[in-house]
């Protein structure tokens, strides 16, 4: 007899997958930039590349960034959700790509509304539920 186990979505805000140009750079000391996965309100997930596997050391802020403007937001406040290593085929051993997610903590009306026009100005839409 076989178990089926169901996923609850823990997500409150919709998620919106972003354009090739946008990035999140993690400040000092983790000193990391990444292309951002999909964005939210509430929180967001992107990639960056690792030597050895190693995961992002930790920082309080994070920025948001588009290549056609430069730094969009400035000083996210975050935690850390998840951050694991993303299976590919890159030929070389030393450098993995791992996907971090993150969740926004004490924001600002003025940032939330920040991260509102990044969205409207950058996203590819609303992300389908699964």
């Amino acid at each position: 007899m076989s178990e089926t186990t169901s996923f609850k979505e823990r997500r409150m805000e919709p998620r919106f997958p972003m354009q090739d140009k946008t990035y999140a750079i993690l400040r000092q000391p983790a000193n990391k930039i990444g292309k951002i996965l999909d964005i939210s309100r509430s929180g967001m997930s992107f990639t960056y590349l690792s030597t050895n596997g190693e995961l992002s050391k930790p920082t309080r802020g994070i920025d948001l960034l588009a290549e056609d403007e430069g730094i969009f937001v400035e000083n996210l406040p975050f935690r850390s959700v998840s951050d694991n290593m993303v299976k590919h085929s890159q030929p070389f051993r030393q450098i993995t790509i791992r996907r971090h997610s993150i969740k926004f903590e004490n924001l600002t009306e003025k940032k939330l509304t920040s991260i509102e026009a990044f969205i409207e100005k950058y996203s590819l839409g609303q992300q389908e539920k699964q």
